[in-house]
Order: C-alpha cells, then structure tokens, then sequence
C-alpha cells in the first residue's frame, strides 16, 4: 500500500482510540494487514532497466506520496475533530514504521535487517496474487476514501 492509505487508517485510529501505545500498535499491525491484500504495486519493482534508475523512480512515486499523505494530515489538522496529538503522532509513526524500517534496510544495505525485509516481502505475498497497477491504485484509492470517509 502506498503511505497515504497507512495515513488514512493512522487518522482513523486517532479518532477511536485514548492510549498512544496501542495507537501505535494497531497502526503498526494494520499496515501489514493492508500490505497483506493485493494493491498492485509489485509492478514498481521492475519499472526500470537498472537498480539506479528503479530508486530514482520509487523516490518519486513516494514523493508524490508524501504530499498526497501531508494533505490529509493537514485536512485532519485543520478540521474541527477533536483528538489528541500523542494518539495521532504515535498512530502515524506506526502505520509507517514497517515501510520506514524496509526502505532503510534497503538503501543503506543494512544486511543485519534482511529477515525484516524477507518478513514484508512474504505479507505482500501471502495471498500469492496481485492486481495489476491500474486495478492495485483503484484499490488502494477506494481503501483511503473508505477510512477517510470514517474519520471526516
């Protein structure tokens, strides 16, 4: 899953829950369970003739991300909802660690992490099926708008 539906599901945990820790938790939790249906993003992995030129485009997808991501927070923010900032902090921190820890793992070639990396890898797989990039950002659009919906 892209950042911005972790967002959308942190945002939705700091409206339901009072304990940061378990903000953080169930963030945690609930990005390997998005990352566990299909979304349609193995088709990144291959984009581009060589490693080089495969991080400068995953730097560019995930700059989009961000901005799409920072939009939500910002629209959060600036609503009238009434949370609090411990619970929201720890909720966002959680549902992006697991990607956070892989893409660290991955670009500075940290090879104590490779179980970690193995462990992501084998979540996105387990249904051992993937939509293809259209269908897989359809999905992951309808999963940010069904948890957004929730908290707006």
């Amino acid at each position: 899953m892209f950042m911005t539906a972790h967002t959308s599901v942190a945002l939705w945990l700091t409206t339901k829950l009072l304990n940061p820790w378990l903000a953080f938790l169930l963030g945690f939790v609930m990005h390997f369970f998005l990352d566990f249906l299909p979304h349609g993003d193995s088709d990144f992995d291959y984009h581009k003739k060589n490693e080089h030129e495969q991080k400068i485009f995953e730097l560019k997808i995930a700059a989009i991300d961000v901005v799409f991501s920072a939009i939500l927070i910002y629209s959060f923010l600036t609503s009238q909802i009434d949370f609090n900032q411990c619970i929201l902090l720890a909720a966002l921190v959680g549902s992006w660690m697991p990607d956070w820890i892989w893409m660290a793992s991955d670009y500075l070639h940290l090879g104590f992490m490779g179980w970690y990396n193995r462990f992501h890898v084998k979540v996105h797989n387990l249904i051992g099926y993937d939509f293809t990039m259209p269908f897989g950002l359809t999905f992951q659009i309808l999963v940010t708008i069904f948890f957004t919906a929730l908290v707006f």
